[in-house]
Protein backbone atom coordinates (compact mmCIF):
# COMPACT_ATOMS: atom_id res chain seq x y z
CA UNK A 1 0.00 0.00 0.00
CA UNK A 2 2.83 2.40 0.83
CA UNK A 3 4.54 1.69 -2.50
CA UNK A 4 1.24 2.13 -4.37
CA UNK A 5 0.59 5.41 -2.54
CA UNK A 6 4.03 6.77 -3.44
CA UNK A 7 3.58 5.72 -7.06
CA UNK A 8 0.14 7.37 -7.29
CA UNK A 9 1.44 10.56 -5.65
CA UNK A 10 4.31 10.67 -8.14
CA UNK A 11 1.95 10.12 -11.07
CA UNK A 12 -0.47 12.81 -9.84
CA UNK A 13 2.43 15.21 -9.29
CA UNK A 14 3.59 14.62 -12.87
CA UNK A 15 0.06 15.14 -14.21
CA UNK A 16 -0.33 18.39 -12.25
CA UNK A 17 3.04 19.64 -13.47
CA UNK A 18 2.21 18.84 -17.08
CA UNK A 19 -1.24 20.42 -16.77
CA UNK A 20 0.22 23.62 -15.34
CA UNK A 21 2.76 23.67 -18.15
CA UNK A 22 0.03 23.21 -20.78
CA UNK A 23 -2.32 25.78 -19.24
CA UNK A 24 0.48 28.24 -18.53
CA UNK A 25 1.62 28.30 -22.17
CA UNK A 26 5.00 26.85 -21.21
CA UNK A 27 7.32 24.95 -23.52
CA UNK A 28 6.18 21.58 -24.83
CA UNK A 29 7.07 18.64 -22.58
CA UNK A 30 7.11 14.89 -23.41
CA UNK A 31 3.66 14.24 -21.91
CA UNK A 32 2.16 17.30 -23.59
CA UNK A 33 3.75 16.26 -26.89
CA UNK A 34 2.34 12.75 -26.47
CA UNK A 35 -1.18 14.05 -25.85
CA UNK A 36 -0.90 16.59 -28.65
CA UNK A 37 -1.46 19.61 -26.37
CA UNK A 38 0.56 22.77 -26.82
CA UNK A 39 0.62 26.49 -26.38
CA UNK A 40 -2.71 28.22 -26.91
CA UNK A 41 -2.35 31.95 -27.11
CA UNK A 42 -0.27 34.52 -25.29
CA UNK A 43 2.95 35.61 -26.90
CA UNK A 44 3.12 32.41 -28.93
CA UNK A 45 -0.29 32.44 -30.52
CA UNK A 46 1.26 31.24 -33.79
CA UNK A 47 2.00 27.91 -32.04
CA UNK A 48 -1.74 27.28 -31.78
CA UNK A 49 -2.06 27.85 -35.50
CA UNK A 50 0.75 25.52 -36.48
CA UNK A 51 -0.43 22.18 -37.89
CA UNK A 52 2.08 20.07 -39.78
CA UNK A 53 -0.49 17.42 -40.71
CA UNK A 54 0.43 15.02 -37.88
CA UNK A 55 -0.21 17.03 -34.69
CA UNK A 56 -3.59 18.40 -33.66
CA UNK A 57 -4.05 20.13 -30.34
CA UNK A 58 -6.45 18.30 -28.04
CA UNK A 59 -8.93 20.49 -26.10
CA UNK A 60 -8.88 20.66 -22.32
CA UNK A 61 -12.36 19.08 -22.15
CA UNK A 62 -11.12 15.94 -23.88
CA UNK A 63 -8.01 15.80 -21.69
CA UNK A 64 -10.08 16.30 -18.53
CA UNK A 65 -12.51 13.55 -19.51
CA UNK A 66 -9.57 11.27 -20.28
CA UNK A 67 -7.91 12.00 -16.93
CA UNK A 68 -11.09 11.42 -14.91
CA UNK A 69 -11.83 8.22 -16.83
CA UNK A 70 -8.33 6.86 -16.25
CA UNK A 71 -8.58 7.74 -12.55
CA UNK A 72 -11.84 5.78 -12.16
CA UNK A 73 -10.50 2.85 -14.22
CA UNK A 74 -7.36 2.70 -12.05
CA UNK A 75 -9.53 2.63 -8.91
CA UNK A 76 -11.71 -0.16 -10.34
CA UNK A 77 -8.64 -2.15 -11.40
CA UNK A 78 -7.11 -1.82 -7.93
CA UNK A 79 -10.45 -2.90 -6.42
CA UNK A 80 -10.47 -6.05 -8.58
CA UNK A 81 -6.87 -6.82 -7.60
CA UNK A 82 -7.74 -6.42 -3.90
CA UNK A 83 -10.83 -8.59 -4.51
CA UNK A 84 -8.52 -11.30 -5.88
CA UNK A 85 -6.55 -11.22 -2.62
CA UNK A 86 -9.80 -11.38 -0.63
CA UNK A 87 -10.98 -14.36 -2.70
CA UNK A 88 -7.69 -16.14 -2.04
CA UNK A 89 -8.05 -15.49 1.69
CA UNK A 90 -11.69 -16.66 1.56
CA UNK A 91 -10.64 -19.94 -0.08
CA UNK A 92 -8.05 -20.55 2.63
CA UNK A 93 -10.58 -19.75 5.38
CA UNK A 94 -13.26 -21.93 3.74
CA UNK A 95 -10.89 -24.91 3.62
CA UNK A 96 -9.94 -24.35 7.27
CA UNK A 97 -13.60 -24.08 8.33
CA UNK A 98 -14.45 -27.24 6.39
CA UNK A 99 -11.60 -29.12 8.07
CA UNK A 100 -12.74 -27.91 11.50
CA UNK A 101 -16.35 -28.89 10.75
CA UNK A 102 -15.26 -32.36 9.57
CA UNK A 103 -13.26 -32.87 12.77
CA UNK A 104 -16.16 -31.67 14.93
CA UNK A 105 -18.63 -33.99 13.21
CA UNK A 106 -16.21 -36.89 13.53
CA UNK A 107 -16.01 -36.31 17.30
CA UNK A 108 -19.82 -36.42 17.62
CA UNK A 109 -20.16 -32.83 18.90
CA UNK A 110 -22.99 -30.52 17.87
CA UNK A 111 -22.08 -27.48 15.77
CA UNK A 112 -24.69 -24.93 16.88
CA UNK A 113 -22.96 -22.22 14.84
CA UNK A 114 -23.52 -24.20 11.66
CA UNK A 115 -27.14 -24.88 12.60
CA UNK A 116 -27.89 -21.21 13.16
CA UNK A 117 -25.94 -19.93 10.14
CA UNK A 118 -27.47 -18.68 6.92
CA UNK A 119 -28.31 -20.64 3.81
CA UNK A 120 -24.94 -19.78 2.25
CA UNK A 121 -22.96 -21.82 4.79
CA UNK A 122 -23.76 -25.29 3.34
CA UNK A 123 -22.59 -24.11 -0.07
CA UNK A 124 -19.38 -22.72 1.45
CA UNK A 125 -18.86 -25.92 3.43
CA UNK A 126 -19.42 -28.01 0.32
CA UNK A 127 -16.85 -25.95 -1.59
CA UNK A 128 -14.43 -26.19 1.32
CA UNK A 129 -14.82 -29.97 1.54
CA UNK A 130 -14.31 -30.28 -2.23
CA UNK A 131 -11.15 -28.18 -2.05
CA UNK A 132 -9.98 -30.02 1.05
CA UNK A 133 -9.89 -33.22 -0.97
CA UNK A 134 -7.20 -31.74 -3.21
CA UNK A 135 -3.57 -32.08 -2.30
CA UNK A 136 -1.60 -29.03 -1.16
CA UNK A 137 0.19 -28.54 -4.48
CA UNK A 138 -3.02 -28.69 -6.53
CA UNK A 139 -4.80 -26.28 -4.18
CA UNK A 140 -1.89 -23.82 -4.35
CA UNK A 141 -1.91 -24.07 -8.16
CA UNK A 142 -5.66 -23.43 -8.23
CA UNK A 143 -5.28 -20.36 -6.00
CA UNK A 144 -2.50 -18.98 -8.20
CA UNK A 145 -4.60 -19.54 -11.32
CA UNK A 146 -7.59 -17.72 -9.80
CA UNK A 147 -5.46 -14.79 -8.63
CA UNK A 148 -3.71 -14.57 -11.98
CA UNK A 149 -6.99 -14.76 -13.91
CA UNK A 150 -8.60 -11.95 -11.90
CA UNK A 151 -5.56 -9.66 -11.91
CA UNK A 152 -4.73 -10.40 -15.56
CA UNK A 153 -8.35 -9.84 -16.62
CA UNK A 154 -8.48 -6.51 -14.78
CA UNK A 155 -5.23 -5.37 -16.40
CA UNK A 156 -6.40 -6.46 -19.86
CA UNK A 157 -9.71 -4.62 -19.43
CA UNK A 158 -7.85 -1.45 -18.36
CA UNK A 159 -5.55 -1.81 -21.38
CA UNK A 160 -8.61 -2.17 -23.63
CA UNK A 161 -10.05 1.06 -22.17
CA UNK A 162 -6.73 2.84 -22.79
CA UNK A 163 -6.69 1.56 -26.38
CA UNK A 164 -10.24 2.85 -26.84
CA UNK A 165 -9.12 6.28 -25.69
CA UNK A 166 -6.24 6.16 -28.16
CA UNK A 167 -8.75 5.46 -30.93
CA UNK A 168 -10.91 8.36 -29.68
CA UNK A 169 -7.97 10.79 -29.84
CA UNK A 170 -7.08 9.53 -33.32
CA UNK A 171 -10.69 10.02 -34.45
CA UNK A 172 -10.73 13.51 -32.96
CA UNK A 173 -7.59 14.52 -34.86
CA UNK A 174 -9.03 13.09 -38.09
CA UNK A 175 -12.24 15.10 -37.62
CA UNK A 176 -10.31 18.31 -36.89
CA UNK A 177 -8.11 17.93 -39.97
CA UNK A 178 -11.19 17.34 -42.12
CA UNK A 179 -12.88 20.45 -40.68
CA UNK A 180 -9.79 22.57 -41.35
CA UNK A 181 -9.81 21.38 -44.96
CA UNK A 182 -13.47 22.30 -45.19
CA UNK A 183 -14.46 18.65 -45.68
CA UNK A 184 -16.44 17.72 -42.57
CA UNK A 185 -17.01 14.00 -41.99
CA UNK A 186 -20.57 14.70 -40.83
CA UNK A 187 -23.48 16.94 -41.79
CA UNK A 188 -22.70 20.22 -40.01
CA UNK A 189 -26.21 21.53 -40.58
CA UNK A 190 -27.56 18.90 -38.14
CA UNK A 191 -25.18 19.72 -35.26
CA UNK A 192 -24.25 22.79 -33.20
CA UNK A 193 -22.10 23.71 -30.19
CA UNK A 194 -24.98 23.87 -27.70
CA UNK A 195 -24.24 20.53 -25.98
CA UNK A 196 -20.52 21.07 -25.45
CA UNK A 197 -20.79 21.22 -21.63
CA UNK A 198 -22.28 17.74 -21.40
CA UNK A 199 -19.31 15.93 -22.92
CA UNK A 200 -17.13 15.39 -19.82
CA UNK A 201 -19.88 13.85 -17.69
CA UNK A 202 -21.24 11.75 -20.54
CA UNK A 203 -17.77 10.47 -21.48
CA UNK A 204 -16.76 9.50 -17.92
CA UNK A 205 -20.00 7.57 -17.34
CA UNK A 206 -19.74 5.83 -20.72
CA UNK A 207 -16.15 4.84 -19.94
CA UNK A 208 -17.21 3.33 -16.60
CA UNK A 209 -20.09 1.42 -18.21
CA UNK A 210 -17.77 0.26 -20.98
CA UNK A 211 -15.30 -0.99 -18.36
CA UNK A 212 -18.14 -2.91 -16.67
CA UNK A 213 -19.23 -4.44 -19.99
CA UNK A 214 -15.69 -5.54 -20.80
CA UNK A 215 -15.31 -6.93 -17.28
CA UNK A 216 -18.53 -8.96 -17.67
CA UNK A 217 -17.37 -10.28 -21.06
CA UNK A 218 -13.97 -11.18 -19.58
CA UNK A 219 -15.72 -12.92 -16.66
CA UNK A 220 -17.90 -14.94 -19.05
CA UNK A 221 -14.83 -15.95 -21.06
CA UNK A 222 -13.08 -16.88 -17.82
CA UNK A 223 -16.03 -18.94 -16.57
CA UNK A 224 -15.95 -20.93 -19.82
CA UNK A 225 -12.20 -21.10 -20.36
CA UNK A 226 -10.98 -21.66 -16.79
CA UNK A 227 -12.76 -25.03 -16.20
CA UNK A 228 -11.65 -26.20 -19.63
CA UNK A 229 -8.05 -25.23 -18.84
CA UNK A 230 -8.17 -26.92 -15.44
CA UNK A 231 -9.61 -30.10 -16.97
CA UNK A 232 -6.93 -30.28 -19.67
CA UNK A 233 -4.91 -33.49 -19.34
CA UNK A 234 -1.68 -31.49 -19.15
CA UNK A 235 -2.95 -29.59 -16.08
CA UNK A 236 -4.86 -32.38 -14.37
CA UNK A 237 -6.56 -30.29 -11.68
CA UNK A 238 -10.02 -31.48 -12.72
CA UNK A 239 -11.01 -34.68 -14.49
CA UNK A 240 -10.46 -34.84 -18.25
CA UNK A 241 -14.11 -35.68 -18.95
CA UNK A 242 -15.16 -32.02 -19.19
CA UNK A 243 -12.37 -31.10 -21.60
CA UNK A 244 -12.86 -34.18 -23.75
CA UNK A 245 -16.64 -33.65 -23.95
CA UNK A 246 -16.23 -29.97 -24.89
CA UNK A 247 -13.59 -30.84 -27.49
CA UNK A 248 -15.85 -33.49 -29.06
CA UNK A 249 -18.82 -31.07 -29.25
CA UNK A 250 -16.60 -28.34 -30.71
CA UNK A 251 -15.32 -30.70 -33.40
CA UNK A 252 -18.84 -31.80 -34.29
CA UNK A 253 -20.05 -28.18 -34.47
CA UNK A 254 -17.08 -27.18 -36.62
CA UNK A 255 -17.70 -30.01 -39.07
CA UNK A 256 -21.39 -29.13 -39.28
CA UNK A 257 -20.64 -25.45 -39.93
CA UNK A 258 -18.09 -26.39 -42.58
CA UNK A 259 -20.66 -28.55 -44.37
CA UNK A 260 -23.63 -26.20 -44.09
CA UNK A 261 -22.18 -22.69 -44.38
CA UNK A 262 -18.42 -22.30 -44.82
CA UNK A 263 -17.94 -24.64 -47.78
CA UNK A 264 -20.87 -23.25 -49.88
CA UNK A 265 -19.78 -19.67 -49.12
CA UNK A 266 -16.18 -20.42 -50.10
CA UNK A 267 -17.36 -22.12 -53.31
CA UNK A 268 -19.54 -19.13 -54.23
CA UNK A 269 -16.70 -16.72 -53.50
CA UNK A 270 -14.31 -18.58 -55.79
CA UNK A 271 -16.90 -18.90 -58.58
CA UNK A 272 -17.99 -15.27 -58.38
CA UNK A 273 -14.51 -13.78 -58.20
CA UNK A 274 -12.42 -15.98 -60.45
CA UNK A 275 -14.79 -17.79 -62.86
CA UNK A 276 -17.76 -15.62 -63.75
CA UNK A 277 -16.29 -12.13 -63.18
CA UNK A 278 -13.66 -10.49 -65.38
CA UNK A 279 -12.83 -6.78 -65.43
CA UNK A 280 -16.05 -5.97 -63.61
CA UNK A 281 -18.30 -7.77 -66.14
CA UNK A 282 -19.99 -11.17 -65.95
CA UNK A 283 -19.15 -13.81 -68.53
CA UNK A 284 -20.85 -17.16 -69.28
CA UNK A 285 -24.16 -15.47 -68.53
CA UNK A 286 -26.31 -18.51 -69.27
CA UNK A 287 -24.27 -20.73 -66.94
CA UNK A 288 -24.22 -17.95 -64.33
CA UNK A 289 -28.02 -17.67 -64.48
CA UNK A 290 -28.43 -21.41 -63.83
CA UNK A 291 -25.80 -21.24 -61.08
CA UNK A 292 -27.56 -18.26 -59.49
CA UNK A 293 -31.02 -19.83 -59.54
CA UNK A 294 -29.80 -23.14 -58.12
CA UNK A 295 -28.10 -21.44 -55.17
CA UNK A 296 -31.26 -19.63 -54.01
CA UNK A 297 -32.31 -22.44 -51.68
CA UNK A 298 -28.76 -23.02 -50.48
CA UNK A 299 -28.37 -19.33 -49.67
CA UNK A 300 -31.67 -19.40 -47.78
CA UNK A 301 -30.25 -22.11 -45.51
CA UNK A 302 -26.95 -20.24 -45.17
CA UNK A 303 -28.96 -17.11 -44.33
CA UNK A 304 -29.86 -18.61 -40.94
CA UNK A 305 -26.17 -18.80 -40.07
CA UNK A 306 -25.62 -15.30 -41.46
CA UNK A 307 -28.49 -13.88 -39.37
CA UNK A 308 -27.04 -15.39 -36.20
CA UNK A 309 -23.58 -14.07 -37.09
CA UNK A 310 -24.92 -10.57 -37.75
CA UNK A 311 -26.88 -10.58 -34.49
CA UNK A 312 -23.76 -11.53 -32.53
CA UNK A 313 -21.73 -8.89 -34.38
CA UNK A 314 -24.34 -6.20 -33.64
CA UNK A 315 -24.31 -7.00 -29.92
CA UNK A 316 -20.52 -7.23 -29.67
CA UNK A 317 -19.78 -4.14 -31.78
CA UNK A 318 -22.42 -2.08 -29.94
CA UNK A 319 -21.05 -3.16 -26.56
CA UNK A 320 -17.47 -2.34 -27.58
CA UNK A 321 -18.45 0.98 -29.23
CA UNK A 322 -20.62 2.19 -26.36
CA UNK A 323 -17.74 3.83 -24.39
CA UNK A 324 -16.62 5.81 -27.46
CA UNK A 325 -18.77 8.88 -28.00
CA UNK A 326 -16.96 9.65 -31.27
CA UNK A 327 -18.58 6.54 -32.81
CA UNK A 328 -22.37 6.83 -33.39
CA UNK A 329 -24.31 3.72 -32.44
CA UNK A 330 -27.35 4.64 -34.56
CA UNK A 331 -27.86 4.51 -38.36
CA UNK A 332 -26.73 7.59 -40.34
CA UNK A 333 -30.26 8.95 -40.60
CA UNK A 334 -30.68 8.85 -36.80
CA UNK A 335 -27.20 10.00 -35.72
CA UNK A 336 -28.41 13.41 -34.41
CA UNK A 337 -30.68 11.51 -31.98
CA UNK A 338 -27.59 10.10 -30.20
CA UNK A 339 -27.00 12.52 -27.26
CA UNK A 340 -23.50 11.23 -26.54
CA UNK A 341 -22.32 11.66 -30.12
CA UNK A 342 -23.96 15.11 -30.26
CA UNK A 343 -21.95 16.17 -27.20
CA UNK A 344 -18.72 14.98 -28.86
CA UNK A 345 -19.51 16.81 -32.10
CA UNK A 346 -20.44 19.95 -30.12
CA UNK A 347 -17.03 19.90 -28.38
CA UNK A 348 -15.35 19.29 -31.73
CA UNK A 349 -17.12 22.22 -33.40
CA UNK A 350 -16.41 24.55 -30.47
CA UNK A 351 -12.71 23.68 -30.52
CA UNK A 352 -12.59 24.09 -34.29
CA UNK A 353 -14.30 27.50 -34.14
CA UNK A 354 -12.16 28.98 -31.37
CA UNK A 355 -8.77 27.38 -32.15
CA UNK A 356 -8.91 27.40 -35.94
CA UNK A 357 -5.38 28.17 -37.23
CA UNK A 358 -6.64 30.69 -39.80
CA UNK A 359 -8.75 32.43 -37.14
CA UNK A 360 -5.87 32.47 -34.65
CA UNK A 361 -3.42 33.94 -37.17
CA UNK A 362 -5.98 36.47 -38.42
CA UNK A 363 -6.82 37.56 -34.87
CA UNK A 364 -3.15 37.94 -33.98
CA UNK A 365 -2.43 39.95 -37.15
CA UNK A 366 -5.42 42.19 -36.46
CA UNK A 367 -4.32 42.60 -32.83
CA UNK A 368 -0.78 43.54 -33.91
CA UNK A 369 -2.12 45.93 -36.56
CA UNK A 370 -4.45 47.54 -34.02
CA UNK A 371 -1.57 47.87 -31.55
CA UNK A 372 0.65 49.43 -34.21
CA UNK A 373 -2.09 51.92 -35.16
CA UNK A 374 -2.63 52.83 -31.51
CA UNK A 375 1.12 53.30 -30.98
CA UNK A 376 1.35 55.52 -34.05
CA UNK A 377 -1.58 57.64 -32.85
CA UNK A 378 -0.06 57.82 -29.39
CA UNK A 379 3.29 58.89 -30.86
CA UNK A 380 1.56 61.65 -32.90
CA UNK A 381 -0.27 62.86 -29.80
CA UNK A 382 2.90 62.78 -27.70
CA UNK A 383 4.84 64.65 -30.41
CA UNK A 384 2.10 67.26 -30.61
CA UNK A 385 2.04 67.67 -26.84
CA UNK A 386 5.83 67.99 -26.80
CA UNK A 387 5.69 70.70 -29.45
CA UNK A 388 2.93 72.52 -27.57
CA UNK A 389 4.92 72.28 -24.33
CA UNK A 390 8.04 73.63 -26.06
CA UNK A 391 6.07 76.50 -27.59
CA UNK A 392 4.52 77.24 -24.22
CA UNK A 393 7.94 77.28 -22.54
CA UNK A 394 9.25 79.56 -25.29
CA UNK A 395 6.30 81.97 -24.86
CA UNK A 396 6.78 82.02 -21.10
CA UNK A 397 10.47 82.70 -21.58
CA UNK A 398 9.77 85.61 -24.00
CA UNK A 399 7.14 87.02 -21.65
CA UNK A 400 9.56 86.84 -18.73
CA UNK A 401 12.30 88.54 -20.81
CA UNK A 402 9.95 91.39 -21.80
CA UNK A 403 8.96 91.88 -18.18
CA UNK A 404 12.58 92.05 -17.05
CA UNK A 405 13.36 94.49 -19.87
CA UNK A 406 10.40 96.65 -18.93
CA UNK A 407 11.52 96.65 -15.31
CA UNK A 408 15.00 97.70 -16.30
CA UNK A 409 13.63 100.54 -18.45
CA UNK A 410 11.42 101.74 -15.61
CA UNK A 411 14.36 102.20 -13.19
CA UNK A 412 15.82 105.74 -12.97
Amino acid sequence: LAFTGRALRGALRAVVTESRAALGFAARSPLVSLLGAGARGGAGAHDAARDDGSVVLLPQRLLMAMGLSFWVVILLTCAVCVGALWLDAAIVETVAEASAARAQLASGATNWEAALAGAWLPWAMGLGLALEGLDAGTLALLRRILRGALVGGAVLVAAAVAWGWRLTCTSYRRHVRALRRGQALFDRSRFDVAGMGRYIGFQVVHTIIGWAILAVLAALVGVVALPLALSHPAVGVLGPALYEGAAARARALTVRLLKVAVTPLAFQFVMDRFVFLRDGWFRYRLVHSLYDYNFIYCNAVIGIFVVATRAVLVVVVTALSLPRLDVPILPPSMVPADPGHRAFIAMLLADHQYTNPTLCVFAEIMTLALGDARRRRAMVIVDRLQRLAAASRERRARTAARRRYAQLQARP
